[in-house]
């Protein structure tokens, strides 16, 4: 996995930095954000995965096929924990915050199986959500390590502001998707490719 990591950035390192542009420039318009994202998948995963690839092509051909599905159900899951902040605020701020930060944890692990296996597999979105759902229950050991990615490259974002607008163009969101697709692409294939097959 190491050596995959450092073949994908001593080769791809200028292919990853324009597909990160890329991603900047589509995520203008924010509701363009989790498509752009499906997309920027799918041009890792051809490079983790074969050595080579197409940029423009592959990330404009995800991006219009996950558009409004991943839109959707990044709205839906976005929305539970603020709901969920709604609704125990009345039973005091300590509650709130621990219920609401778990929920989100939830979610961004659910978000973090979710994009990949619809960059990878040609599925309805809710076979996906379903999968993601199933998944973020049975690997506990890589959700943490997800969830920590996650965290880490949220936090080193906020906590280097306004300097990490640099970082979003340059590295930060192709980085934080080749961690993601280092973590659950062997998932993914052991127990939904093979199936499949």
């Amino acid at each position: 996995m190491w050596k995959r990591l450092w073949y994908l950035l001593s080769t791809h390192f200028f292919d990853l930095l324009r597909a990160n542009l890329l991603y900047v420039l589509f995520t203008l318009p924010v509701v363009t954000i989790p498509a752009a994202i499906c997309g920027l998948y799918a041009v890792v995963l051809q490079y983790w995965r074969i050595g080579y690839g197409e940029l423009f092509g592959v990330f404009w051909r995800e991006f219009k096929a996950n558009f409004f599905a991943s839109l959707v159900l990044t709205l839906a899951l976005v929305a539970i924990p603020i709901c969920c902040w709604r609704f125990t605020a009345p039973y005091g701020e300590v509650i709130s915050y621990v219920v609401t930060a778990a929920i989100l944890a939830f979610v961004l692990i659910l978000l973090g199986w979710l994009y990949p296996q619809l960059a990878l597999l040609k599925l309805r979105p809710w076979q996906a959500l379903r999968n993601a759902a199933i998944l973020t229950l049975l690997e506990t050991k890589r959700n943490f390590f997800l969830l920590l990615a996650s965290l880490m490259l949220l936090g080193s974002f906020l906590f280097l502001w306004p300097f990490s607008l640099v970082l979003l163009v340059l590295l930060l969101p192709v980085f934080s998707v080749v961690v993601m697709v280092m973590l659950t692409l062997p998932v993914l294939e052991e127990r939904l490719v093979q199936e499949e097959k």
